[in-house]
């Protein structure tokens, strides 16, 4: 009998953690609830590995774009975004969808997603440090640098 209610508490504290790790990869991404969340999005992160998501003081997920360039090494965080530009085959540039011209440099763009200026993407990434980047306009610095985990197209 304890041993059906401990596999029982595990089953229902597992199911318990998995349900809020949902609802907050989908809070970061910008959806109030989990009911209007692209799920595919959050499944395929579950399963690439992502079992937390960086967090604020407060409790909230930070979205990538507001992440530290210098302290998001190793975190996984949501991400919500539209594409700025891409710079090779694997490697873009994307900006706050406020147009506050924040940055962030996402690598291992997906060959099956097609990139368009302007569109705006969702997804979770991995934290890889800082990025340095400059064009004949601009210079980039201290911009959060990351990996793709799941994206999708939202336009």
């Amino acid at each position: 009998m304890k041993k059906k209610l401990l596999l029982f508490s595990v089953f229902f504290i597992s199911l318990y953690a998995k349900d809020n790790l949902i609802t907050d990869m989908c809070k970061g991404i910008g959806y109030y609830d989990k009911y209007n969340c692209d799920m595919q999005v959050v499944e395929k992160a579950i399963k690439q590995g992502v079992d937390k998501i960086a967090k604020d003081n407060n409790g909230n997920a930070i979205n990538f774009m507001k992440a530290d360039a210098y302290l998001n090494e190793g975190k996984y965080y949501a991400f919500s975004g539209k594409l700025l530009v891409r710079l090779s085959e694997n490697e873009a540039l994307f900006y706050t969808e406020d147009n506050k011209l924040l940055f962030v440099y996402l690598e291992d763009l997906p060959s099956n997603i097609r990139f368009i200026p302007g569109y705006k993407y969702e997804g979770f990434v991995k934290g890889e440090g800082e990025y340095k980047y400059s064009d004949s306009e601009y210079e980039y610095t201290m911009i959060p640098k990351g990996t793709i985990i799941s994206i999708s197209q939202v336009n």
